[in-house]
């Protein structure tokens, strides 16, 4: 199954401008108003949901449009780490 956007906004929030997420929910490690991600070893950040690891540009797009990306996503500024939509 795969992960809505419903089921992400009861997880975290997502602030476009800064492109942060923060945990709304306790999940383990992870308390409310704790940011969401760790460093992948490729420079993206990266969260697991239910086993299932995701990048935060990925679920960027998932919270901001409802719908996964069709295509590759493109950190437009280079910074793999930046998930900002813009």
């Amino acid at each position: 199954m795969q992960l809505t956007q419903q089921q992400l906004h009861r997880l975290m929030i997502y602030d476009p401008q800064t492109g942060v997420f923060i945990w709304i929910v306790s999940r383990g490690k992870a308390k409310p108003g704790k940011r969401v991600g760790t460093m992948h070893h490729q420079g993206y950040m990266t969260t697991t949901i239910c086993g299932r690891e995701y990048g935060l540009h990925r679920l960027a797009w998932l919270y901001v449009h409802g719908a996964w990306p069709k295509r590759v996503i493109d950190h437009i500024n280079g910074d793999r780490a930046d998930n900002r939509i813009a």
